[in-house]
Order: C-alpha cells, then structure tokens, then sequence
C-alpha cells in the first residue's frame, strides 16, 4: 500500500453530516457552504460497491486538518461522506463492544471548548455522566487524555480526545482538530493483526497494547457495561492515522455487517501500488471484492478500485491510479 487516500462514511443526510463535521468540529470542506450537492446514477459505482441499478449517491470531502503533512486542501486526507438514494437502507445502532463496529478519534485542542460547542449544538452523549473523562492514553500516543465520545446525525460513535501535551502535528495553529485515528472492535486480535500484516504488506507498523485491560474509564467513554479489552495500533501508510484495533471479552457479541448503501458506519480507502498483486493478497486471506463481478471496477483509463471487508466486516477500499 501506498497512502490512505481517506477516511469514509456513508450517512442519511449529507447536509446534516457537513453541519456536523464542517461547522461544529472544524473539518475543511471542498466546496462551498452554499453549493448544491447533487445526486448522480453512475453505473460503474453502484457495481464498485454493488448497490442495487437505481441507486443515485451523493457526496461532499472534508478535508482533515493534521491527518498528514499534505498542506493542499486538494491533496489532504479526507473524510467523505456518502449518501444514498432510491435503494433500501437501514440505520443500525449496534453496540460499541460488537465486532465490526467502529468510530473515528478525533485528536482536538480544547476538548473543553469542543464538549460546550457539542452540548449546545444538541448533540447525543454517549459517554456515561456526559463529561469529559481522563481515559487510556491510545497505543503509540504520549501523554495524558482526556475523552468524550459522541453520535454524529447518523448515530455513528465519534470520540473527542485532547492529549497533554498537545502531539506535534501539521495541523494549524488555529485549527480545532490536530489529527484522526479510525477504530475498529475485532473478535481476535492476533487474527486481525495478521491479516493487516498481509494485506498492507511488510511497510507495516505495528504497536501493541500491554494486553488484557480493565480499565472502566474506558468502557464509561463508550457508554457500555464493563468488558476487558486489549488493543493494538496499525499506522497506516502516506498519514499520520493509526488504525487501532480492539477486542473486547466478557460480554455477549454479536458481529456488525452491514450493507455498503446503510446508514452509520465507517470504512477506509488506501491507494494500492498493484491492484493485482492486493486482490491476490485479499483472496488468499479470504476477503473478496464487493462487486458482483468478483474482482475490480474501471472507473477511467487511469484509474481502478475495488471494496471489500476485512475478517471482521469492517469495509476497505483500495484504488490503483495507473
């Protein structure tokens, strides 16, 4: 792998998703604020993500602030935010402990600020007592923490965190968001570790946690009943973005797989050196593209892609510019 290329989501409302993560957080956004965001029927990405003929989507980028050393608002990580049309679609509000499931960090520069900003704006709290907490410093960051986890419009777990001291970042100085990491719940950590090492190839970093943990901070920032976990971070390629895996024990699971056009859930998107060799890798690890087709998608002469789950149905896409 080369280089994320961003972060996604896929949600029911895309103005309600820019308000949130534009206006409130302090996302960049492409674009204007007054543009109009139109739906589009594009064949080649209804097969890409095998979404029924009639579907039409829309979307909007928002540019991260600190998510790599890019300073381009063209070229910066991105989060996209996704919506469909004229398909089924469902809303699922899974519990944060279930594999499969997951949320998107926000490092920031005054939780305290960002907490009034969120609470004012009406936003729903899932950290238990509603305030700020000092919780687990992440794998691979240094430092202290202090934490909020909230739902976007969609429902989908977003988590506010201020370290002490700030990390160095790219980010600017006037920027509310210095960083970004994505998290995903996993039934075996070992398993998923190994399946990241072969999918990412040998680049890979990997840090792990100090194994089993109890710490009930960090089951009251998600708003869960007591459970054990351990945790692993996997830089991932081109950013300064860590893929951070969780597993959780001692409490009843149920795997999280929802359908690409579903509202809530999170993937990410990495541009690929050699399509050909990546969906080799996948298939040997049994992931298999999402098109009905079984491998890739063309979307110009230039440029190709393919989705897929990892072991816990956490989507991915992969690009290859040619």
């Amino acid at each position: 792998m080369q280089q994320v290329w961003h972060l996604g989501r896929v949600t029911g409302d895309l103005e309600r998703i820019i308000r949130f993560y534009h206006d409130l957080l302090g996302l960049g956004l492409r674009g204007s604020l007054e543009q109009t965001l139109r739906f589009a029927a594009n064949p080649s990405i209804n097969a890409f993500v095998n979404v029924p003929a009639a579907g039409e989507y829309r979307a909007a980028f928002m540019p991260i602030p600190g998510a790599s050393a890019e300073s381009n608002p063209q070229n910066q990580i991105y989060l996209e935010a996704f919506e469909w049309r004229n398909v089924d679609r469902q809303q699922l509000l899974p519990e944060l402990f279930n594999p499969g499931v997951s949320s998107l960090r926000f490092l920031v520069r005054d939780l305290d600020a960002l907490t009034a900003a969120v609470k004012a704006a009406g936003v729903v709290v899932i950290t238990a007592g509603g305030q700020p907490l000092a919780v687990p410093t992440p794998v691979g960051v240094t430092g202290s923490a202090r934490a909020l986890m909230v739902r976007d419009p969609d429902g989908y777990p977003v988590e506010l965190m201020q370290v002490t001291p700030l990390p160095a970042t790219p980010a600017g100085a006037a920027d509310k968001v210095i960083g970004a990491h994505m998290s995903v719940v996993v039934a075996d950590l070992d398993a998923s570790l190994a399946f990241y090492r072969a999918f990412i190839g040998p680049d890979l970093q990997v840090r792990q946690g100090n194994g089993w943990q109890g710490d009930p901070s960090f089951n009251q920032l998600r708003g869960q009943r007591d459970a054990s976990y351990r945790t692993a971070a996997v830089s991932l390629p081109g950013s300064t973005i860590a893929l951070e895996l969780i597993q959780f024990r001692g409490v009843n699971q149920t795997p999280y797989r929802p359908r690409f056009q579903d509202i809530g859930f999170g993937h990410v998107a990495l541009v690929a050196r050699d399509l050909e060799r990546t969906l080799q890798r996948l298939g040997g690890l049994g992931s298999v593209p999402l098109a009905a087709s079984g491998t890739w998608t063309r979307f110009s002469q230039t440029l190709r892609g393919l989705y897929t789950r990892d072991r816990d149905g956490f989507f991915l896409e992969i690009i290859e510019r040619q």
